[in-house]
């Protein structure tokens, strides 16, 4: 690691090789390695190399959660399947199961681990994983008021709002979706290149909040709280802009949302929203 510290990749190598040859149960040579071979933009072999460790006899934490990072990235972009995705996603499941039992206070992990169980079909458990990490995350915000911080609390509970949605806990997912849109600009202004690296860019606030007024005016409408709805679709409307995807999912919502409501001028309204997709 000392070598790794200095970005002498070679020398790290040399050394980890060393120490897979004295013990080649050695879990920490096949995590250094797996961090070597990322130095050097080797994806695909440090992905094998921290699978390998995760399977070892003594778990090292790190590789269990790296390993479960990437599957889970690798997954996300690789099919649209949420079979195929699901199965997938199985070994990420048990080896953050594993490293949240070791690492109860990590809310990357947490939240991590919350969306595995979601892809996974237990989405309950992934409610109560993302739920600790808000605990610890409203924890360290209020110590060091840090944005970085608060960014992850405010995707937390968008996250969350979701799952809730999925186990039709419209109430609780209103309160979650209302805390995350009170904590996003309505216009996210332009950083400098610094702050859209550590904050988000504005398209990434802009879409999450489009996200947020969607889901809650969704669930208002499972609530029959028809004109809440509406505001909400409409917001969303506005907000997603030129997303297509958003825009799409939105405009069904709103013109089920305005047949519902059953006059003849909001079911003409509905019909137009449609017809200008």
């Amino acid at each position: 690691m000392f070598y790794l510290q200095y970005e002498d990749a070679e020398l790290a190598n040399e050394a980890f090789l060393k120490a897979q040859t004295l013990d080649s149960d050695y879990a920490l040579a096949w995590v250094g390695q797996g961090l070597t071979a990322t130095s050097n933009k080797h994806d695909r072999e440090a992905s094998a190399l921290f699978e390998h460790a995760t399977g070892l006899t003594a778990a090292v934490p790190e590789a269990d959660l790296e390993y479960a990072t990437r599957l889970f990235r690798r997954v996300n972009a690789s099919t649209n399947s949420r079979a195929i995705s699901a199965e997938a996603l199985l070994p990420a499941f048990f080896v953050l199961d594993r490293y949240c039992k070791q690492r109860p206070r990590d809310a990357t992990a947490l939240h991590l681990f919350g969306l595995v169980c979601e892809r996974v079909g237990h989405v309950e458990l992934g409610i109560e994983a993302i739920g600790r990490a808000i605990v610890v995350l409203e924890a360290a915000y209020e110590e060091t008021e840090d944005s970085a911080i608060e960014r992850q609390f405010t995707i937390a509970h968008a996250n969350v709002a979701r799952l809730k949605l999925a186990v039709q806990d419209y109430e609780g997912a209103l309160e979650s979706y209302q805390v995350a849109i009170s904590l996003l600009p309505e216009q996210p202004e332009m950083g400098d290149a610094d702050d859209e690296d550590e904050n988000g860019s504005r398209s990434d606030m802009q879409t999450l909040l489009a996200q947020c007024q969607f889901g809650s005016g969704l669930a208002n409408f499972k609530l029959g709280q028809l004109p809440e709805a509406l505001e909400l679709f409409e917001a969303a409307m506005v907000t997603a802009a030129d997303d297509a995807t958003i825009r799409g999912h939105v405009v069904v919502l709103l013109a089920q949302a305005l047949w519902a409501i059953g006059t003849d001028e909001a079911k003409e309204s509905a019909k137009n929203q449609l017809l200008q997709r």
